[in-house]
């Protein structure tokens, strides 16, 4: 897991890759956030990245919904310094926010797998019924 948070910071280096995938992740945000005001909070050095983005986030939103989105960066928020990358999507009280950080990507694909490591280094367990 360090090497794979190691390598997580060398993903921002590729400028196009990384502007490609900010963009897919404040989209894919905004579809679990299902708000019409948001804002991103992004690492400092990323806003303009982002400020330029927004137009086709908020286009893709409404293809894909039919709805309109009113979306910016936060005017007071921002992600640390020593975040890898990506971005968190809150709505304008605050009240709820989507974490899609690379860090949060990594521990989600590490909880998901898991039940698979536990087999690899324990071997199977012949009590559990459920493989999920």
């Amino acid at each position: 897991m360090e090497a794979a948070q190691k390598e997580l910071l060398k993903i921002s280096q590729d400028k196009k890759a990384y502007k490609d995938m900010l963009e897919k992740l404040i989209i894919q945000s905004c579809f679990q956030l299902l708000e019409d005001k948001i804002y991103v909070i992004c690492k400092e050095c990323d806003k303009a990245t982002v400020e330029g983005l927004l137009d086709n986030v908020e286009a893709a939103y409404k293809g894909a919904t039919g709805s309109t989105l009113s979306i910016s960066v936060h005017p007071s928020k921002s992600l640390a310094k020593d975040c890898a990358g990506g971005i968190n999507l809150c709505n304008i009280s605050e009240s709820i926010t989507i974490s899609n950080t690379l860090e949060a990507r990594l521990d989600m694909l590490a909880k998901a797998n898991l039940p698979q490591m536990r087999e690899t280094l324990f071997g199977s367990n012949p009590n559990r019924k459920f493989k999920d």
